[in-house]
């Protein structure tokens, strides 16, 4: 039950971001925040291929440092627990133990955590450290910075029409609690309906 708490205590803080949209010097941040995310849907897709390609490089590299031959059921028999734990460790790649240890391998990496060791143990220790440094030049120099810029193109987007944002944020919350209001006892002595609509150029 837990797991499930956890995850519904994060959607009711998240929750919050959706009531800031009420105020005139959150709204905008909103919806920044907002913009950013659809902005980077392209960029995630291309981060997301490079980390599997990095990850799947690695996962492959990092099986040739493991001896399989001192690794067999029997080689555990009559060890101590601390023995047997490390026989574990050595048993196993560098990147972990499956392919999603690797994909997190990698994305670490990308972000600048350089856990190198092993690295000079495994057979073809110049093609990973190649790859580490392509892996961190292209992640970590090209694509995190490109992350930045389209960041600063939206924020400078969004900066722009500030006003017209906080206004948008503030219309999409009355027609999202629309219901709550009754329209034939909101409306019962009006005379007259105004309609607004959006006003195009040209």
């Amino acid at each position: 039950m837990r797991p499930l708490a956890a995850v519904a205590i994060f959607i009711m803080w998240m929750k919050f971001f959706y009531f800031l949209r009420l105020f005139e010097t959150t709204a905008p941040v909103v919806r920044m925040i907002m913009q950013i995310i659809s902005d980077m849907t392209t960029f995630s897709f291309v981060l997301t291929i490079a980390v599997l390609g990095f990850a799947n490089t690695f996962y492959i590299l990092a099986l040739n440092g493991v001896n399989y031959e001192k690794c067999s059921a029997e080689a555990y028999v009559g060890l101590s627990k601390e023995e047997a734990d490390a026989l574990t460790k050595s048993c196993t790649p560098l990147t972990g133990s499956n392919f999603i240890t690797a994909i997190i391998y990698s994305f670490r990496t990308g972000l600048g955590d350089f856990n190198s060791e092993g690295y000079d143990d495994i057979a073809a220790s110049v093609m990973i450290w190649i790859f580490f440094i392509v892996c961190a030049i292209l992640i970590q120099i090209i694509l995190l910075n490109m992350l930045i810029a389209i960041m600063g193109d939206t924020f400078s987007r969004v900066t722009e029409v500030g006003e017209q944002s906080k206004l948008r944020e503030m219309c999409a919350m009355i027609s999202d609690n629309e219901f709550v209001l009754d329209r034939t006892k909101v409306f019962k002595n009006s005379k007259y309906i105004i309609v607004a609509k959006v006003e195009k150029a040209g």
